[in-house]
Protein backbone atom coordinates (compact mmCIF):
# COMPACT_ATOMS: atom_id res chain seq x y z
CA UNK A 1 0.00 0.00 0.00
CA UNK A 2 1.27 3.47 -0.90
CA UNK A 3 1.73 5.56 2.23
CA UNK A 4 1.15 8.80 0.32
CA UNK A 5 -2.14 7.83 -1.34
CA UNK A 6 -4.55 10.70 -0.55
CA UNK A 7 -7.98 9.72 0.72
CA UNK A 8 -9.76 12.90 1.74
CA UNK A 9 -8.91 16.58 2.30
CA UNK A 10 -10.99 19.08 4.22
CA UNK A 11 -10.21 22.81 4.20
CA UNK A 12 -11.86 25.32 6.51
CA UNK A 13 -11.33 29.04 5.97
CA UNK A 14 -12.35 31.91 8.22
CA UNK A 15 -12.10 35.54 7.13
CA UNK A 16 -12.88 38.29 9.62
CA UNK A 17 -13.34 42.02 9.16
CA UNK A 18 -13.93 44.80 11.73
CA UNK A 19 -17.39 46.39 11.73
CA UNK A 20 -16.86 49.07 14.36
CA UNK A 21 -17.52 49.02 18.07
CA UNK A 22 -15.44 45.84 18.40
CA UNK A 23 -17.99 43.97 16.25
CA UNK A 24 -16.80 41.52 13.59
CA UNK A 25 -18.07 40.16 10.32
CA UNK A 26 -17.04 36.53 9.72
CA UNK A 27 -17.14 34.40 6.59
CA UNK A 28 -16.57 30.70 7.32
CA UNK A 29 -16.20 28.21 4.46
CA UNK A 30 -15.75 24.43 4.32
CA UNK A 31 -14.64 22.41 1.32
CA UNK A 32 -14.29 18.61 1.20
CA UNK A 33 -12.45 16.85 -1.61
CA UNK A 34 -12.87 13.10 -1.90
CA UNK A 35 -9.85 11.51 -3.59
CA UNK A 36 -11.30 7.99 -3.77
CA UNK A 37 -14.74 7.33 -5.27
CA UNK A 38 -17.28 5.29 -3.31
CA UNK A 39 -19.01 3.76 -6.37
CA UNK A 40 -22.78 3.33 -6.43
CA UNK A 41 -24.63 4.05 -3.21
CA UNK A 42 -28.28 4.93 -2.72
CA UNK A 43 -29.00 4.64 -6.43
CA UNK A 44 -26.29 6.97 -7.74
CA UNK A 45 -22.54 7.20 -8.22
CA UNK A 46 -20.29 8.91 -5.68
CA UNK A 47 -17.13 9.73 -7.64
CA UNK A 48 -13.97 11.44 -6.47
CA UNK A 49 -14.18 15.23 -6.37
CA UNK A 50 -15.75 18.02 -4.30
CA UNK A 51 -18.41 16.54 -2.04
CA UNK A 52 -19.06 19.48 0.32
CA UNK A 53 -18.68 23.19 -0.31
CA UNK A 54 -20.67 25.19 2.20
CA UNK A 55 -20.38 28.12 4.52
CA UNK A 56 -21.68 30.28 7.33
CA UNK A 57 -21.73 34.09 7.40
CA UNK A 58 -22.12 35.78 10.76
CA UNK A 59 -21.82 39.10 12.52
CA UNK A 60 -20.58 39.04 16.10
CA UNK A 61 -21.34 42.05 18.28
CA UNK A 62 -18.80 43.76 20.46
CA UNK A 63 -20.45 41.99 23.38
CA UNK A 64 -19.61 38.60 21.83
CA UNK A 65 -23.20 37.80 20.88
CA UNK A 66 -24.16 36.45 17.44
CA UNK A 67 -26.15 39.19 15.65
CA UNK A 68 -26.71 37.54 12.23
CA UNK A 69 -26.21 34.01 10.89
CA UNK A 70 -26.80 32.74 7.36
CA UNK A 71 -25.70 29.38 5.95
CA UNK A 72 -25.21 28.41 2.29
CA UNK A 73 -24.32 25.32 0.29
CA UNK A 74 -22.79 25.31 -3.19
CA UNK A 75 -22.06 21.57 -3.17
CA UNK A 76 -23.84 19.06 -0.94
CA UNK A 77 -23.98 15.26 -1.18
CA UNK A 78 -27.77 14.85 -1.23
CA UNK A 79 -30.30 16.83 -3.23
CA UNK A 80 -34.00 16.14 -2.95
CA UNK A 81 -34.92 12.99 -4.89
CA UNK A 82 -37.41 10.12 -4.79
CA UNK A 83 -34.73 7.99 -3.10
CA UNK A 84 -34.41 10.54 -0.27
CA UNK A 85 -38.20 10.93 0.05
CA UNK A 86 -37.96 14.45 -1.33
CA UNK A 87 -35.49 15.64 1.33
CA UNK A 88 -32.10 17.26 0.75
CA UNK A 89 -29.14 18.70 2.61
CA UNK A 90 -30.22 22.29 1.92
CA UNK A 91 -33.50 21.85 3.80
CA UNK A 92 -31.88 22.96 7.08
CA UNK A 93 -30.14 26.13 5.89
CA UNK A 94 -32.72 28.33 7.60
CA UNK A 95 -32.15 26.63 10.95
CA UNK A 96 -28.78 28.38 11.31
CA UNK A 97 -30.59 31.64 12.06
CA UNK A 98 -31.35 30.09 15.47
CA UNK A 99 -27.70 30.79 16.35
CA UNK A 100 -28.65 34.47 16.63
CA UNK A 101 -28.44 35.71 20.24
CA UNK A 102 -25.99 32.98 21.33
CA UNK A 103 -23.06 34.38 23.30
CA UNK A 104 -19.55 33.15 22.48
CA UNK A 105 -18.89 32.22 26.09
CA UNK A 106 -18.47 28.94 27.96
CA UNK A 107 -22.05 27.98 27.13
CA UNK A 108 -21.64 28.49 23.38
CA UNK A 109 -20.66 24.93 22.36
CA UNK A 110 -23.72 23.45 24.05
CA UNK A 111 -25.83 26.25 22.61
CA UNK A 112 -24.77 25.31 19.07
CA UNK A 113 -25.64 21.67 19.74
CA UNK A 114 -29.04 22.71 21.05
CA UNK A 115 -29.78 24.88 18.02
CA UNK A 116 -28.33 22.91 15.09
CA UNK A 117 -26.68 19.81 16.54
CA UNK A 118 -27.28 16.30 15.27
CA UNK A 119 -30.58 15.86 13.40
CA UNK A 120 -31.35 19.59 13.66
CA UNK A 121 -28.66 20.69 11.20
CA UNK A 122 -25.78 19.86 8.89
CA UNK A 123 -22.80 18.30 10.64
CA UNK A 124 -20.35 20.22 8.47
CA UNK A 125 -21.87 23.72 8.75
CA UNK A 126 -22.23 23.13 12.49
CA UNK A 127 -18.49 22.34 12.60
CA UNK A 128 -17.85 25.81 11.18
CA UNK A 129 -20.09 27.32 13.86
CA UNK A 130 -18.20 25.50 16.61
CA UNK A 131 -14.93 27.08 15.45
CA UNK A 132 -16.12 30.68 15.75
CA UNK A 133 -15.00 31.47 19.34
CA UNK A 134 -11.33 30.72 18.63
CA UNK A 135 -11.43 32.79 15.43
CA UNK A 136 -13.08 35.74 17.16
CA UNK A 137 -10.48 35.64 19.93
CA UNK A 138 -7.61 35.60 17.43
CA UNK A 139 -9.22 38.29 15.26
CA UNK A 140 -9.62 40.70 18.15
CA UNK A 141 -5.95 40.25 18.99
CA UNK A 142 -5.14 41.35 15.40
CA UNK A 143 -7.38 44.44 15.22
CA UNK A 144 -10.24 42.50 13.65
CA UNK A 145 -8.60 41.37 10.43
CA UNK A 146 -7.63 37.72 10.25
CA UNK A 147 -7.47 34.94 7.67
CA UNK A 148 -7.39 31.46 9.19
CA UNK A 149 -6.95 28.26 7.18
CA UNK A 150 -7.35 24.81 8.71
CA UNK A 151 -6.60 21.73 6.62
CA UNK A 152 -7.20 18.10 7.56
CA UNK A 153 -5.58 15.71 5.08
CA UNK A 154 -6.06 11.95 5.33
CA UNK A 155 -3.79 9.44 3.57
CA UNK A 156 -3.71 5.67 3.38
CA UNK A 157 -1.14 4.54 5.91
CA UNK A 158 0.64 1.28 6.44
CA UNK A 159 -1.34 -1.77 7.48
CA UNK A 160 -4.79 -0.88 8.78
CA UNK A 161 -4.05 2.76 9.58
CA UNK A 162 -5.10 6.15 8.20
CA UNK A 163 -2.56 8.96 8.56
CA UNK A 164 -3.86 12.47 9.32
CA UNK A 165 -2.10 15.82 9.09
CA UNK A 166 -4.13 18.63 10.63
CA UNK A 167 -2.67 22.10 10.09
CA UNK A 168 -3.62 25.64 11.09
CA UNK A 169 -2.24 28.85 9.57
CA UNK A 170 -3.18 32.41 10.54
CA UNK A 171 -2.41 35.46 8.44
CA UNK A 172 -2.86 39.12 9.31
CA UNK A 173 -2.38 41.24 6.22
CA UNK A 174 0.66 39.76 4.47
CA UNK A 175 2.17 38.38 7.68
CA UNK A 176 1.91 34.77 8.85
CA UNK A 177 1.38 34.93 12.62
CA UNK A 178 1.09 31.28 13.68
CA UNK A 179 1.32 27.82 12.18
CA UNK A 180 0.56 24.56 13.98
CA UNK A 181 0.08 20.89 13.17
CA UNK A 182 -1.26 17.72 14.72
CA UNK A 183 -0.04 14.53 13.04
CA UNK A 184 -1.72 11.29 14.08
CA UNK A 185 -2.49 7.73 13.00
CA UNK A 186 -5.97 6.20 13.29
CA UNK A 187 -6.49 2.46 13.53
CA UNK A 188 -9.10 1.07 11.10
CA UNK A 189 -11.27 -0.64 12.19
CA UNK A 190 -11.35 0.30 15.84
CA UNK A 191 -11.03 4.11 15.39
CA UNK A 192 -8.29 4.33 18.02
CA UNK A 193 -5.56 6.96 17.75
CA UNK A 194 -2.32 5.01 17.76
CA UNK A 195 0.12 7.93 17.93
CA UNK A 196 -0.05 11.74 17.87
CA UNK A 197 2.36 14.65 17.97
CA UNK A 198 2.02 18.42 17.85
CA UNK A 199 4.18 21.01 16.14
CA UNK A 200 4.06 24.79 16.46
CA UNK A 201 5.82 27.58 14.61
CA UNK A 202 5.40 31.05 16.12
CA UNK A 203 6.77 34.46 15.18
CA UNK A 204 9.62 35.90 17.30
CA UNK A 205 8.48 37.28 20.62
CA UNK A 206 5.19 35.37 20.74
CA UNK A 207 4.16 33.42 23.81
CA UNK A 208 5.25 29.79 23.73
CA UNK A 209 2.57 27.21 22.91
CA UNK A 210 2.87 23.85 24.66
CA UNK A 211 2.76 21.08 22.06
CA UNK A 212 3.78 18.35 24.50
CA UNK A 213 0.21 17.51 25.54
CA UNK A 214 -0.82 16.49 22.02
CA UNK A 215 0.66 13.02 22.52
CA UNK A 216 -2.14 12.42 25.07
CA UNK A 217 -4.52 11.94 22.14
CA UNK A 218 -2.95 8.50 21.64
CA UNK A 219 -5.27 5.81 22.99
CA UNK A 220 -8.47 7.82 22.51
CA UNK A 221 -11.18 6.23 20.38
CA UNK A 222 -13.11 8.45 17.95
CA UNK A 223 -16.72 8.13 19.07
CA UNK A 224 -19.43 10.71 19.71
CA UNK A 225 -17.70 11.54 23.02
CA UNK A 226 -14.26 11.95 21.44
CA UNK A 227 -14.13 15.73 21.08
CA UNK A 228 -14.70 16.40 24.79
CA UNK A 229 -11.97 13.95 25.79
CA UNK A 230 -9.59 15.25 23.12
CA UNK A 231 -10.02 18.89 24.18
CA UNK A 232 -9.23 17.89 27.76
CA UNK A 233 -6.15 16.03 26.52
CA UNK A 234 -4.63 18.94 24.54
CA UNK A 235 -5.56 21.58 27.11
CA UNK A 236 -6.46 25.21 26.59
CA UNK A 237 -4.81 27.29 23.91
CA UNK A 238 -5.28 29.10 20.64
CA UNK A 239 -4.25 26.46 18.11
CA UNK A 240 -4.70 22.83 19.15
CA UNK A 241 -8.36 22.93 20.27
CA UNK A 242 -9.53 24.22 16.83
CA UNK A 243 -7.53 21.43 15.17
CA UNK A 244 -9.14 18.78 17.38
CA UNK A 245 -12.63 20.09 16.55
CA UNK A 246 -11.77 20.09 12.83
CA UNK A 247 -10.24 16.60 12.88
CA UNK A 248 -13.08 14.58 14.39
CA UNK A 249 -15.70 15.07 11.63
CA UNK A 250 -13.24 14.10 8.88
CA UNK A 251 -12.60 10.63 10.29
CA UNK A 252 -15.87 9.19 8.95
CA UNK A 253 -15.14 10.57 5.47
CA UNK A 254 -11.57 9.25 5.53
CA UNK A 255 -12.51 5.79 6.81
CA UNK A 256 -15.13 5.43 4.08
CA UNK A 257 -12.55 6.40 1.47
CA UNK A 258 -10.05 3.99 3.04
CA UNK A 259 -12.56 1.13 2.75
CA UNK A 260 -13.21 2.01 -0.89
CA UNK A 261 -9.45 2.25 -1.56
CA UNK A 262 -8.92 -1.22 -0.14
CA UNK A 263 -11.77 -2.66 -2.22
CA UNK A 264 -14.54 -2.02 0.28
CA UNK A 265 -16.44 -4.32 2.63
CA UNK A 266 -19.82 -4.85 0.99
CA UNK A 267 -21.17 -7.37 3.49
CA UNK A 268 -24.12 -6.29 5.67
CA UNK A 269 -21.81 -6.18 8.73
CA UNK A 270 -19.33 -4.05 6.77
CA UNK A 271 -22.04 -1.56 5.85
CA UNK A 272 -23.17 -1.55 9.45
CA UNK A 273 -19.71 -0.51 10.70
CA UNK A 274 -19.40 2.24 8.09
CA UNK A 275 -22.84 3.81 8.56
CA UNK A 276 -23.54 3.37 12.28
CA UNK A 277 -21.44 6.39 13.33
CA UNK A 278 -23.40 8.64 10.98
CA UNK A 279 -26.83 7.94 12.49
CA UNK A 280 -28.23 11.16 13.99
CA UNK A 281 -25.14 13.14 12.92
CA UNK A 282 -27.29 15.43 10.72
CA UNK A 283 -30.88 15.80 9.58
CA UNK A 284 -30.37 13.60 6.50
CA UNK A 285 -28.85 10.84 8.66
CA UNK A 286 -31.39 11.08 11.52
CA UNK A 287 -32.52 7.72 12.82
CA UNK A 288 -35.96 8.02 11.17
CA UNK A 289 -34.60 9.74 8.05
CA UNK A 290 -34.22 8.73 4.40
CA UNK A 291 -30.54 7.71 4.41
CA UNK A 292 -30.86 5.34 7.36
CA UNK A 293 -33.88 3.76 5.64
CA UNK A 294 -31.83 3.30 2.45
CA UNK A 295 -28.87 1.88 4.39
CA UNK A 296 -31.18 -0.50 6.26
CA UNK A 297 -32.63 -1.68 2.95
CA UNK A 298 -29.08 -2.31 1.69
CA UNK A 299 -28.06 -4.40 4.68
CA UNK A 300 -28.58 -2.52 7.92
CA UNK A 301 -26.94 0.28 9.85
CA UNK A 302 -26.94 -1.27 13.29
Amino acid sequence: MNETTPLHTRTLRYDSRPLGGNALGLLAELRDVRHVGFGNRFGREHPAGVVHHMGLETEIGGDGVVRTADAWMQAAPFDASPETRGEGCRDVLGSYRTLIALALDDSYALGVLGCVGGPKGCFHVSSLAQGLPWVVRAARESAGELRRAITVAAHAGTGAGVEFTCSLADRVGAVDTVRAEIVCTLRVPGMEILAAEGRVGLPPGAARVDADRVHRLAGLVVTKEFTTAALEAVGEGAVFPPLVVAFAPVTAQAVGAFAAFRGGDQTPSGRSRRFASQVDSCHMWRSDGPLVALADAAGGTR
